[in-house]
């Protein structure tokens, strides 16, 4: 009988299900911190999003099997700059597209 995707020893599989898996975990911090600018916890907030983000990595690197080990590694390390960078330069451009718009 085949367990879940976490216990797997198919390592095409379990990469796809990790790249996907912190994706999402990781871009929903990003929005969790975009929508609360204002929150009057923040520094606890991102206290909390720390210890989360810590623990997170931390069982994915102990049970990633070792075929896979350095990309896992490497796209949960990285994938936060990615979003960050991507969501700035989708600002920038939705900016200068704005601009261009509003000129007479």
């Amino acid at each position: 009988m085949q367990g879940g995707i976490w216990g797997s020893k198919n390592k095409i599989g379990y990469g796809i299900f990790m790249f996907f898996n912190s994706l999402g975990f990781k871009l929903s911090f990003h929005m969790i911190h975009i929508l609360t600018p204002k929150f009057p916890l923040k520094p606890e907030l991102i206290l909390c999003f720390l210890a989360m983000y810590t623990t997170y990595d931390t069982a994915v690197i102990a049970i990633t099997p070792d075929g896979i080990r350095l990309f896992v590694n490497l796209t949960t390390a990285i994938l936060p700059a990615v979003i960050a960078l991507t969501a700035y330069c989708l600002a920038q451009f939705r900016k200068r597209l704005t601009e261009r718009s509003t000129r007479p």
